[in-house]
């Protein structure tokens, strides 16, 4: 569901079930939290996708560069080439080295 919601670009929809997930006590895993990524994405939510993996990190959970990207991506998509050198540059804060994918991205957005 939390992809449906997702790919629409429906982000209260997702944060919505990713809240009550959290209050039936149901932990969201790196999957439901790239799903929440892809959500605020589509709907040009950046700063809120940034959080999403702020807040993975104070939960525990490792991003991986998959979740990194889809932020880089949709910056490249709208054509926010600084925003998304910067996002490039906070890969190292979060623990990674950006990979290929990211790299391709960068080039796609130049």
């Amino acid at each position: 569901m939390m992809n449906i919601y997702a790919t629409a670009g429906l982000y209260n929809e997702a944060e919505e079930l990713f809240c009550s997930m959290k209050r039936d006590g149901c932990l969201p895993d790196s999957y439901t939290h790239l799903a929440l990524i892809r959500a605020y994405t589509q709907g040009l939510k950046y700063s809120e996708g940034e959080k999403v993996i702020i807040l993975m990190q104070k939960e525990g959970l490792c991003a991986s560069c998959a979740h990194l990207n889809l932020l880089l991506l949709a910056f490249a998509k709208a054509g926010l080439t600084e925003e998304a050198e910067k996002f490039y540059g906070k890969f190292t804060t979060f623990g990674l080295t950006p990979d290929i994918e990211s790299n391709r991205i960068m080039l796609r957005g130049y």
